[in-house]
Order: C-alpha cells, then structure tokens, then sequence
C-alpha cells in the first residue's frame, strides 16, 4: 500500500498553477513556500502540462478522471488535508448598468442542473500527439 504524499516531498517537485485571472484580491492555493511553480492559463493546460510530466498539481476530480481512467495521470493521496473550493464566476458590469441579451442567456443557462453538470463533469480526454504513454 502506498503512502500519502507530505508537504516535504512536494515541496521537491515543480507544481504546475493556473494563473488568477481576478484583477483584485488574487489568492493562489496549494503553494508551498519556496516550491518550483510553472504557470499555465487554463485548467486543459494544467492538466496537458501534468500529463506531458512537467510537473504535479492538484485537480477537480471530475475533470482529471478520464485521465486517470487512460492511464496518462495518477492519483495520489496526500497528508495534508482536502480543500473544498466554491467555484464562482464574474463578469463586467456593462456602463449603462443594465445586462445585455447574452449574458441574461448565459446566467440563465448556468441555473440549470444540465449546464452544472456539463461544466462540472462532462469533459473531454484530450491526450498528447503521442502513441505511447510519457513515463514519471
């Protein structure tokens, strides 16, 4: 049985980050002080970057699943203790104060359950341009 990953030996692996895109309040989550990080601008990024080995990083489970399911990433427990993160979005408030044909459609289109889920657990395994799997 495998043991769980503590901070120290994190702390010897680069740890690949998405970029905070906020314009103010930008928060990062999961760095170790004085930790190797590369920076990528989105979540498939990330995730491209993990499975090409460039680094190791924590992901939504749901989206790292048909990774983990094709063998191109592994799971691993680690002893510090789960996050649970509140997804949330933003958008700019228009000049005129009201809100545009598209954006009303677009914020009634994430009430539904079937937008949630399709964002939260519908995502597609997209491997590298290679036929064998990479080694880590």
């Amino acid at each position: 049985m495998e043991h769980a990953i503590s901070d120290e030996t994190l702390l010897e692996h680069r740890l690949v980050v998405v970029a905070d895109s906020a314009q103010k309040e930008r928060m990062s989550m999961g760095l170790l002080s004085g930790q190797d990080i590369f920076t990528v601008d989105t979540v498939q990024a990330k995730i491209d970057a993990q499975v090409r080995g460039l680094g190791c990083g924590f992901l939504p489970e749901a989206m790292a699943r048909p990774y983990i399911a094709a063998g191109w990433l592994v799971a691993k427990t680690v002893t510090r203790p789960t996050r649970h993160v509140r997804m949330r979005y933003a958008w700019k408030k228009p000049s005129n104060g009201g809100l545009g044909k598209a954006l009303q459609w677009w914020l009634q289109q994430l009430e539904s359950p079937v937008t949630q889920q399709a964002l939260l657990e519908k995502h597609r395994l997209t491997l590298p341009p290679t036929s064998t799997p990479i080694a880590r």
